[in-house]
Parts: C-alpha cells; sequence; structure tokens
C-alpha cells in the first residue's frame, strides 16, 4: 500500500474514533447525535474495509464493524430513554449499524438494535425499498419463525417490476429455499458491482475503501447460516477474510465501548 493510502487510513481512524467519545456522554445534546451516529457508521464500515485489506486481519475488520453497531445502539438507547421516537435519525432507513453487526457475527448486538429500532412509518418510506429490506432484517432477528408474507408482498411493489438480489434473497430467507438464496446472493453481487463501476470517481479514495467488501451481502449470508442454509467459503466482494469468524474476543479495554461481549 502507498503512501497516500497509508495517510487516508491514518486520517480514516483519527476521524472515525473522533465521533465515539460523543456516544458514551450522557449529557452530550441528543439533538446533535443523530448526523453524527451516521457518520460514524459510514467511517467505521470505511475503515473495517480498508484495514481488512492492509492489515489482513479478520478481528479488526470484525471489531470496527462492532464499534459501528455499537454506536447505533448507544444512540438509539440514548433515543428511548429520553424518549425521543420522533427523531428521524432513529428509523430504520437511517440505520446502518443493524447490518454492521451483524456482518460482525454479532448477533446478539444486532438483535439488540433490532429491538430498539423505531417502526414509526412515513408515506415516502413506503416507497422505498431499503425501507422493506431492512424491516425484513429486523423482524427476522428478532423472531426467525415468523411470517412476513404481506411484508415481502409489499416489498416486492417497492419495486416496480425491477429486479433485487437484496428482496430474492430476504424471500429465500422466508421460506429456506436453497436454490433461491444461491441465485439472490449472486445477483445481490453483480448489483454491487456495478454499483462500484458505476459510482465510482477517479481519485475517490473513500468510495475505493468503502465498497471493497458488500457489507450488506456479509450480513445476509451470517443470517443464512444462522437458519441452516449452506454457503461458500468466499464470494466476490465478501473475501474469505470478511468471512473468517473472530478468534479473539472484543478487546475489553475498548476505548468507547469496554466490556462488550459478543454474542451468537
Amino acid at each position: 500500500m502507498d503512501t497516500d493510502y497509508e495517510v487516508y487510513i491514518q486520517s480514516l481512524t483519527y476521524t472515525a474514533a473522533s465521533y465515539l467519545p460523543v456516544f458514551v456522554e450522557p449529557d452530550y445534546p441528543i439533538e446533535c447525535m443523530g448526523s453524527m451516529c451516521e457518520a460514524a457508521n459510514r467511517h467505521l464500515r470505511t475503515l473495517a474495509n480498508a484495514l481488512a485489506f492492509q492489515k489482513e486481519d479478520p478481528n479488526i475488520f470484525i471489531q470496527n464493524l462492532i464499534r459501528s453497531g455499537l454506536t447505533q445502539q448507544a444512540y438509539l438507547q440514548r433515543c428511548q430513554n429520553e424518549d425521543k421516537i420522533e427523531v428521524s435519525y432513529q428509523h430504520i432507513t437511517e440505520c446502518s449499524g443493524m447490518l454492521d453487526a451483524l456482518a460482525a457475527g454479532d448477533f446478539g448486538l444486532a438483535r439488540s438494535i433490532a429491538s430498539l429500532l423505531s417502526e414509526y412509518n412515513r408515506e415516502e418510506d413506503k416507497r422505498d425499498e431499503q425501507y422493506y429490506f431492512k424491516l425484513f432484517i429486523q423482524k427476522t432477528l428478532s423472531d426467525p419463525k415468523q411470517n412476513l408474507d404481506s411484508l415481502l408482498q409489499e416489498y416486492e411493489k417497492s419495486l416496480n417490476g425491477e429486479k433485487d438480489g437484496a428482496f430474492e434473497i430476504c424471500k429465500a430467507l422466508s421460506t429456506l429455499d436453497q436454490d433461491k438464496f444461491n441465485s439472490g446472493i449472486q445477483r445481490l453481487l453483480e448489483e454491487h458491482k456495478d454499483w462500484v463501476e458505476n459510482g465510482s470517481i477517479e481519485g475517490d479514495t473513500y468510495h475505493e475503501f468503502e465498497t471493497r467488501i458488500c457489507i450488506d451481502a456479509l450480513g445476509l449470508l451470517r443470517l443464512a447460516e444462522s437458519l441452516c442454509l449452506k454457503t461458500k467459503e468466499e464470494y466476490p466482494f465478501c473475501p474469505k477474510i470478511s468471512r473468517t469468524a473472530a478468534t479473539v474476543p472484543f478487546p475489553i479495554n475498548d476505548p468507547a465501548y469496554p466490556g462488550h461481549v459478543m454474542a451468537a
């Protein structure tokens, strides 16, 4: 990795770390926390991507995704404690920390975030496939055996006839259909490849790092495994290093979130 990348990663590390004290400070104004949570999530997800390849250490990758999830959890807990259920950043469409925790294999944290998420509906969300995608994940984490046929019907309507890999995967997970899951994950990763190639701007290091690993696909693979579907050791944009389980616990003396314990 060249010097420019090293400098970028150092800057990204510093910026991500600078957000975290806010979420353990009980008197920090909650009105300022939503946008900071969103920024912290994105920086930590990007940092996880970047360091996975620089350090070749799955534990560093997993730990930064868990920090993203813990940041989301801390913010949502503050919202709940202070009865701020209408805060827009609390809404499910704004939440990436749940999928980050899921991608890290920390199901206990992912379920905690799912339980804290607000489910109030906005009309614009009902036209957004991301709303239905994340709502499906939330409900599946909360109770994998519940019937989500009506939700999937609404999800399909929101696509207006367009093909969508995430929808195909959700539908396969609801019926535990191995073949449909396999084709869905292939489509999702092809869509991610198109986004990487078409969304890239020359010299945009942030985009390059952010997209190296498809965190949504990684989270769905973890969820599929928890439901006893079969997955491969690695996929495009889900390399082996991202699919490897943690070999060490989350740091007990983590500066922002000491004492966190991963849970299956």
